[in-house]
Order: C-alpha cells, then sequence, then structure tokens
C-alpha cells in the first residue's frame, strides 16, 4: 500500500523535474488509508532557492484502478500545504509556472493535440480532493532588488470529481480570490496562473 504513494512522488518527480521526498509513511489494508507525516516538494536546481512546497499529512485512499496501475485514480486525497512558494527568477521565471505546465502538459499525453476530452481525463480521477493551505509566499528576484512577501490564508476546500490537472490553477484562483489579493497585490502567483484564470482574478 505505502508503494501506491510513493511511486505518485516518483511519478510526480519524473514528470515535473521538482524533487519530492516523503517522511512519516504509514498504511491500512483494512480501511486502504496512506498517509505521510510530511511531503516536500523543491524547485529544481536553476532557481535560486529550495523552498517550494512543504505538506503536513497527506492522506490517500486509493482507487482499484491505481493499484493495477491504472493513473493518478484515487478516492480521497486530503492534503494540508503549510506553505506554498512562488519564486519568479531574474530572467522571469516562475516555479509554480513550470510545475502548473508540466503537470497540464502531462494530463494532454506530453503537451500534443488532441481530443480535450480525452485529454483532461488522462489517467486523471480524484473522487474527493481536500485542500488546506495555511500560507503562500513569493519571492521576486526579477527586479533591481529582492522582494518576498507572506500571505496567510488559513483556506480549506472540498472539491469532487477532479478529472483534469488543471484544477491547480483553479484552487489558487480560488485560495487569492477568497483571500481578496488583486493580481498587483500577488503578482508573482497572478504570473503563474494560465490568462483565463489571471483575468477572473482581475474581475473579482
Amino acid at each position: 500500500m505505502k508503494g501506491i504513494v510513493e511511486n505518485m512522488a516518483a511519478d510526480l518527480e519524473k514528470k515535473t523535474g521538482f524533487p519530492v521526498s516523503l517522511s512519516g509513511l504509514t498504511s491500512s489494508l483494512l480501511s486502504g488509508k496512506v498517509a505521510a507525516r510530511s511531503a516536500r516538494v523543491t524547485n529544481p536546481a536553476h532557481y535560486p532557492v529550495e523552498d517550494f512546497l512543504e505538506t503536513g499529512e497527506l492522506e490517500v485512499r486509493a482507487s482499484a484502478a491505481s493499484l493495477f496501475g491504472g493513473g493518478l485514480k484515487l478516492r480521497l486525497l486530503r492534503v494540508h500545504i503549510r506553505s506554498l512558494t512562488a519564486l519568479r527568477t531574474s530572467a522571469g521565471v516562475t516555479n509554480l509556472n513550470e510545475f502548473r505546465t508540466a503537470m497540464e502538459n502531462d494530463a494532454r499525453g506530453g503537451g500534443e493535440a488532441s481530443d480535450p476530452e480525452k485529454s483532461a481525463a488522462r489517467d486523471f480521477h480524484i473522487e474527493r480532493l481536500v485542500v488546506r493551505i495555511d500560507t503562500i509566499r513569493t519571492e521576486d528576484h526579477a527586479g533591481e532588488s529582492l522582494v518576498k512577501r507572506d500571505y496567510a490564508l488559513n483556506w480549506e476546500r472540498e472539491f469532487a470529481d477532479a478529472r483534469d490537472a488543471r484544477i491547480l490553477g483553479n484552487i489558487l484562483l480560488a485560495a487569492l480570490a477568497e483571500a481578496g489579493l488583486t493580481p498587483e497585490q500577488c503578482p508573482v502567483f497572478a504570473s503563474a496562473l494560465p490568462p483565463e484564470l489571471r483575468a477572473k482574478l482581475a474581475s473579482v
């Protein structure tokens, strides 16, 4: 059972290029629950700092399809994000955008043009996705001086029947909008959102 989460972490690292580490893995055959005490996703070496995403407890309840190598198909994914750091380099590259784009390209089959409905559902289905975000941080290296900002959100929401890796962008949009943050107040995060979601954030 622990292998499910370990494989998910290894697969995420392979697809995105962002190193993933887990600690305190436990599992229960009776409930089908696999949990990690914490998880950490760090930036690739071309970013000036490692910090990207750090979680508290991570809970997974896999579907039978995942047990037999059927992609990311889960009955439940519950994740407590303690901190999420969006970083923009001096060249204007944003870690969050790189991570999100890699996830979306994989969901589309390597970025190749294909049927939208088939792309959206490619090996990706989470029946219940519960996300809690404590703090988001930004580090902007693109200006004349480094600008760091912290935003305490204490935000939690549940999403049902997620079948598209682009849910990451929607989660960030919802968290920022409900916190009352505009693109001007949070430019590094806003720049990492796709244009349609950035427009929605600006209109909130």
